[in-house]
């Protein structure tokens, strides 16, 4: 994507860009919830994340064992604890290892926009998304400080989409039910922008989304 597309909101004060999203990554067909749409990929949680968990719970689940084993009721009964623990860990591990799959980002339906970058699902539909617009926070006042870009979600319905995407969102401006994060997104931050802006203006699009031909609009 060229530079002169990017928004004001999306470029730091000398006027280049401000980085957002992956310019290699691709858009492509996914499932959440029984909805077939186009996906968004965002970051997920990567193997060494899920490794470390498995690691961790193992250490615990070992040491655990030693303390059941004392004739120390009070000993035995921490052993039981810190081995629920370790298990809760080895669980969190092998989530975090089977996540690659998961179709995690932001998912365009012919019905829904269904954000899931976080656990759990989030469905909007379409007929409440009233605008998307570029929007932009700073870490510091001075102005040469760094930015992080996101796609603010304004709704008909105020906080259609949860507290949890709505506290974010309200940070921007208050008629915002979500953000999304740039920085997170597998795909340029403009194939985001246009995909959103192209679908809300033209309704008549959206039974493409279930169908390859999404894809191919947003990479063509």
């Amino acid at each position: 994507m060229v530079d002169m597309d990017l928004p004001p909101a999306w470029r730091k004060p000398d006027g280049t860009a401000n980085p957002g999203g992956d310019p290699t990554g691709r858009a492509r067909q996914a499932e959440i919830g029984g909805e077939t749409g186009l996906l968004l990929p965002t970051r997920q949680a990567g193997a060494g994340a899920g490794i470390g968990l498995l690691v961790l719970g193992a250490l615990l689940v070992v040491g655990a064992v030693f303390l059941v084993l004392s004739e120390n009721t009070l000993v035995a009964v921490g052993g039981w604890v810190l081995g629920l623990l370790g298990a809760l860990f080895v669980a969190a591990g092998v989530f975090a290892l089977r996540g690659g799959t998961r179709a995690v980002g932001v998912l365009l339906t012919p019905e829904h926009v269904v954000l899931n970058w976080s656990p759990p699902p989030v469905k909007v539909p379409w007929s409440q998304v009233r605008e998307v617009r570029p929007v932009a926070i700073r870490f510091g006042r001075a102005n040469t400080r760094p930015t992080a870009n996101y796609l603010g979600v304004a709704t008909v319905t105020e906080g259609v989409a949860g507290g949890r995407h709505r506290s974010l969102a309200a940070r921007f401006s208050r008629d915002l039910s979500a953000a999304v994060p740039m920085r997170l997104m597998l795909v340029d931050q403009l194939v985001v922008l246009r995909a959103f802006h192209h679908y809300l203006a033209h309704p008549d699009d959206r039974a493409e989304l279930a169908t390859p031909a999404a894809v191919e609009r947003v990479h063509g």
